[in-house]
């Protein structure tokens, strides 16, 4: 992170500069920042492990390659359902239901009501929860 702020910090002041000659390092530089910052999204998806009722522990890379677009999106793993089932798994629990509901202000779209259920998504929760309930027999 030290070095995606430092390679941000250096962009910007290329950027408030403008004499020609700094278009090509700004490109340069923002290429090196994504790259890295794709690599650490990685590292974090590969240590970002996940539980069946059977102990079965997967990480984020494992369970999204069967998925069609192979690679987990950004805050996968970041919402209620995984989690609650995540420490049910840890503490030997068997869940027999599971909702969500949106609790608080609406983000920026009027898809997220406060108080009102919703299924899991479809991008980020299903195939975790696929894993996650896989073979589970209540």
């Amino acid at each position: 992170m030290r070095d995606l702020t430092r390679l941000s910090i250096e962009i910007k002041e290329l950027e408030e500069k403008t004499p020609a000659g700094f278009e090509e390092k700004v490109k340069l530089l923002k290429s090196k920042r994504k790259n890295h910052s794709n690599s650490l999204q990685h590292q974090i998806f590969d240590h970002y492990f996940f539980l069946n009722q059977a102990g079965e522990k997967k990480s984020l890379t494992q369970i999204f390659k069967k998925a069609a677009y192979k690679n987990p999106p950004s805050g996968a793993g970041e919402c209620a359902g995984p989690k609650l089932l995540q420490y049910a798994f840890e503490h030997q629990m068997i869940p027999i239901t599971l909702a969500e509901f949106w609790w608080g202000l609406s983000p920026k779209s009027d898809q997220w009501k406060h108080g009102h259920f919703y299924v899991c998504c479809k991008d980020k929760c299903e195939p975790i929860l696929a894993h996650m309930l896989h073979g589970l027999v209540l």
